[in-house]
């Protein structure tokens, strides 16, 4: 059974469109692994693109691939 994620994509989305955070920051505020932001980052477009809004380096994330 899996347990459910602390952090949901619309987190990422609401934090993210205001300022930038990076991965490390955001894991911190929502008391949750890097890789489960990661997780949330690549598996939502909308989260993907709002994370991207305000990041000073695109290239910290691979390229956005559609399932």
């Amino acid at each position: 059974m899996k347990t459910r994620s602390k952090i949901t994509s619309w987190d990422i989305v609401r934090v993210s469109s205001r300022e930038y955070h990076s991965i490390k920051q955001l894991a911190q505020k929502f008391d949750c692994s890097t890789s489960a932001v990661k997780r949330i980052i690549y598996n939502y477009k909308t989260a993907y693109d709002a994370f991207l809004i305000h990041a000073p380096d695109p290239s910290v994330l691979k390229p956005f691939e559609d399932k």
